[in-house]
């Protein structure tokens, strides 16, 4: 999974949909325009400032002590004015006055922003998102703290102010779920209780001497030299505490107030109030796309024909009573590789094939901590700083042993995904705000089609073709599933009966045998869709470029094509390439 700042994306990049005529323009260059944003965009006590920049106080952010923080309504109504106003400014830099390269740029940024119109109106769930979903940043806060780097004594000091007044920014999320409650937006009683346990086995680990972010706190102060070694000592001393008195508190309070509340019955955001307009806004901003929930539902059901006269042709010739489970199950590539860094060593290999050459970065690949694996997700990527040296490694984390069933788990994560898309693009020389405004859509898109595509590379063309196929038509069902659920408001019956009908279940099988699968849906509404219609999306282009371009496409002509453009929406991609995914 990509990673976002703490706060910033949930809490800033909220306007509202009101558009003037209103002109504005800004007296100094586009470039001079573009890098006051940083400090427009992120507040002075975001932690993602220390995740983000090496020295932020050359992109004109002075940090103060950090915090979880917390916004209001008013805080959002805010930020819409002040989102209206950057959108504006960076419009009045006319063609005429720009490079190509400063007008891709232009346009990037203002579709980037203008993704978030319009959520002040979402603001319980918005906001609330923060604590719901099983993918929140409040339950992989240590992930991020564990990356957390002390550049001088201001960064401890600060990082000790998160900690101790973490507790009470937790709390303001409860209330913020009771109001939800009220308002027939909250939480089921099952997700509540998941909460609750994630909550639990965080303060259980925090409060042990032997915690995981002791020992990476311990590390790090061994490796710096702007503090004496009695210094370090006390600060050790001090950490341990902070972890057991305050963040193991703060964890235990959260559980505790959580158990307070009765949620509701199981069911998707189509039945809570205002649900099915916020999954509408939702599915455009995570699928990096103007087209409307119906339109892709369309698109859905005709790329599932292509895929299952596919798989049914290859199964035809190919048959092997076992090849769908252990293509399913992962197990088509037992055997294949040692470890997570041999997998991405064998794609570093095939680079300049179907993908254009880049410097491969120092990199790490780290392992969740146990404490985190009930909570976490498979494995993310931490973007790098925006002033990363060539010097500073870059992490890979992954949930659990090594396994050869994750093979495209760490493809995504590392080369060809995440890491490889970022680091074309900080090669490039496009401008480095494009990589801090990244679109989700567009990465998680990239990723999810880069690590099906790249399985031809270890298993051949043929099978490779057949795996890519298959995941996909899971992915298609997937996608169909979230849409039914979160926008249609199916019950758990009604899901059974879709299953049932599209032969993934037999006709024996109950309600309660499926619960866990609805769960995972209700709890992240129109994340499905960010991961497969983006790359779906890609796909299609593939498949147009090539009837375009006729002998002069080639795959990696298509992905340079596609890369160069940068991290951006799909209606700008579809523009560049000049390609109508849906014509």
């Amino acid at each position: 999974m990509k990673k976002i700042l703490v706060t910033l994306l949930s809490i800033l990049f909220v306007v509202s949909g009101c558009k003037s005529n209103e002109v504005i323009t800004y007296e100094g260059t586009f470039d001079e325009y573009v890098n006051t944003l940083y400090a427009e965009i992120i507040g002075s006590t975001d932690i993602g400032i220390n995740l983000s920049f090496n020295d932020p106080e050359a992109f004109g952010i002075v940090p103060e002590p950090y915090s979880l923080g917390f916004s209001t309504q008013e805080d959002y109504d805010e930020s819409s004015k002040q989102l209206d106003t950057m959108i504006k400014t960076l419009r009045s830099f006319t063609d005429d006055s720009l490079t190509q390269q400063q007008i891709i740029d232009r346009d990037a940024i203002i579709e980037y922003l203008s993704a978030y119109l319009g959520s002040e109106k979402f603001y319980e769930y918005e906001e609330g998102d923060a604590l719901s979903s099983s993918r929140s940043y409040i339950m992989s806060l240590p992930s991020y703290l564990d990356m957390y780097v002390f550049n001088s004594e201001r960064d401890i000091e600060y990082y000790f102010n998160f900690v101790n007044t973490l507790e009470e920014n937790l709390l303001k999320f409860v209330e913020l779920e009771k109001t939800r409650q009220s308002k027939n937006m909250g939480l089921s009683q099952k997700e509540l209780d998941s909460i609750v346990k994630a909550a639990d086995s965080t303060a259980t680990a925090a409060a042990q001497e032997d915690y995981f972010l002791n020992r990476a706190f311990e590390r790090q102060m061994a490796s710096i030299s702007f503090i004496d070694q009695q210094a370090k000592d006390d600060y050790i001393l001090k950490h341990q505490e902070a972890m057991k008195s305050s963040f193991s508190k703060a964890y235990a309070s959260l559980a505790s107030s959580i158990r307070e509340i009765e949620g509701g019955e199981l069911r998707g955001l189509a039945n809570k109030e205002n649900g099915k307009a916020y999954y509408e806004y939702l599915f455009k901003k995570n699928t990096g796309s103007s087209y409307s929930v119906d339109q892709v539902s369309k698109q859905l059901k005709s790329r599932k024909k292509d895929l299952m006269y596919s798989v049914v042709k290859y199964f035809q010739t190919n048959y092997d009573e076992t090849l769908e489970e252990s293509v399913q199950n992962g197990n088509v590539f037992d055997g294949l590789f040692s470890d997570e860094k041999s997998v991405l060593t064998t794609m570093i290999e095939k680079m300049g094939e179907d993908f254009p050459m880049i410097n491969v970065p120092n990199y790490s690949i780290n392992f969740v901590d146990e404490s985190l694996e009930d909570s976490a997700s498979p494995a993310f990527y931490f973007t790098p700083k925006v002033d990363a040296t060539d010097d500073n490694v870059q992490a890979i984390y992954v949930n659990g042993n090594f396994s050869n069933d994750k093979v495209t788990t760490y493809i995504h994560e590392g080369i060809f995904g995440h890491m490889y898309q970022f680091n074309y693009f900080k090669q490039s020389g496009e401008n480095q705000i494009r990589s801090f405004l990244s679109s989700s859509a567009n990465a998680e898109g990239w990723a999810n089609y880069t690590e099906n595509y790249a399985t031809k590379y270890v298993l051949g063309d043929d099978l490779g073709l057949f795996f890519q196929n298959y995941n996909e038509l899971l992915s298609n069902l997937y996608v169909q599933l979230d849409i039914g659920i979160n926008y249609e408001g199916w019950s758990q019956q009604e899901t059974l009966n879709f299953l049932v009908d599209e032969g993934w279940y037999s006709e024996t099988t109950s309600v309660n045998q499926i619960e866990e699968l609805y769960l995972a849906f209700v709890e992240n509404p129109c994340v499905y869709p960010m991961y497969y219609v983006s790359s779906m999306y890609i796909r299609i282009l593939s498949e147009k470029a090539e009837k375009a371009w006729g002998a002069d496409y080639s795959d990696y002509a298509f992905h340079e094509a596609l890369l160069k453009q940068g991290s951006t929406s799909f209606d700008m991609l579809e523009k560049a390439l000049d390609l109508n995914i849906m014509k």
